[in-house]
């Protein structure tokens, strides 16, 4: 088979798999309720809608495939992330204030070429440090690659083929050092932003290596994670964790305090409510002196599993005050 024969062959593939990834975006999108427009200013990564439709529609020429596969496959990943949920009650509000600090943040360094390039988010479970994410890369598509950390993250060589799977390898062989000076590479070829969620989990050495790529490439870096388990990290035995903190840091967001202004949004978006009982629910939820149920068991998650449950409650009927308080307190009892 000659050259010619194999490059025919692999832009085929190519061609096959985008049109692909672009209809599981529009089954998406279908579920979603959305138009084109709303679909594109959701996902940044889908292009315009006349690209959205040409691709759909298999009018590739011309089309940078490699660039087009990972913007979709970045989508893919981060709907799939969502849960691909019926409900729309899981949308995600961008102009929520955690969602609009981090983006502040962001873009106070996008064009910083020091090393203090690195943003870290702090919170407890709920809170809402994931789904800011989510959509900081939603909004900039490939600009921003989403990815989770787990346990297997303290050991750098998982960590560097984590970060490599983010930057759209598919396959890449060798230890630390060859995944090293992969994603180094990887990483200069264009100034992307690495959303790492969980970062609590990396240990001593995946730090030492995350400064690495810091002080190698000229990227962003945000990481979330829960503040105690941060705050633990912060020891001397993790040396690397104080010079990430202390010197390439460029801002420290904490969603430990519940806003009320977002609360009382999610509930009036959640359940429709346009009168002023959304204030009055989300007085209910933080409580005084900051203490009520949902500061105390699941922030901003607690909010969306009453609004789920009172709506459950009401059974087709209009939620009011009265049925959102039982709800609250059957929730309560769960957790």
């Amino acid at each position: 088979m000659n050259t010619e024969t194999v490059n025919s062959a692999a832009a085929e593939a190519q061609q096959k798999d985008l049109r692909s990834l672009a209809q599981t975006i529009r089954d998406y999108q279908k579920k979603r309720g959305w138009n084109d427009t709303q679909l594109c200013k959701r996902f940044g990564g889908v292009g315009s809608t006349k690209t959205f439709g040409r691709i759909l529609a298999g009018d590739l020429k011309e089309l940078d495939l490699e660039r087009w596969l990972l913007e979709y496959r970045t989508v893919v990943n981060l709907i799939e992330a969502e849960g691909a949920a019926d409900d729309t009650d899981e949308a995600i509000f961008d102009d929520l204030s955690t969602c609009s600090r981090l983006r502040v943040a962001f873009l106070k360094i996008m064009n910083v070429h020091g090393n203090n390039r690195l943003i870290i988010i702090e919170g407890v479970s709920g809170s809402g440090k994931t789904k800011a994410g989510r959509m900081l890369a939603a909004k900039y598509g490939r600009r921003v690659l989403f990815g989770e950390a787990d346990e297997t993250w303290k050991n750098p060589t998982t960590m560097l083929g984590g970060i490599l799977k983010m930057l759209g390898k598919k396959e890449f062989a060798g230890g630390t050092n060859e995944r090293k000076e992969l994603a180094i590479s990887e990483l200069n070829l264009r100034r992307v932003c690495l959303f790492i969620d969980e970062m609590h989990h990396l240990g001593p050495a995946s730090l030492n290596m995350l400064k690495t790529l810091i002080n190698q490439t000229p990227g962003e870096f945000i990481g979330s994670a829960f503040s105690t388990l941060w705050k633990r990290l912060e020891t001397q035995a993790y040396f690397e964790a104080l010079q990430l903190t202390r010197n390439r840091m460029a801002e420290r967001i904490n969603f430990d305090t519940l806003d009320l202004h977002d609360v009382e949004m999610l509930v009036k978006r959640r359940l429709r409510w346009e009168n002023g009982e959304g204030k009055k629910a989300a007085t209910i939820l933080i409580g005084g002196e900051g203490k009520g149920p949902a500061t105390r068991l699941g922030h901003l998650a607690f909010v969306d599993a009453v609004c789920r449950e009172a709506k459950d409650m009401a059974d087709g009927d209009p939620v009011t005050i009265e049925v959102f308080g039982e709800a609250v307190k059957k929730v309560e009892k769960t957790r």
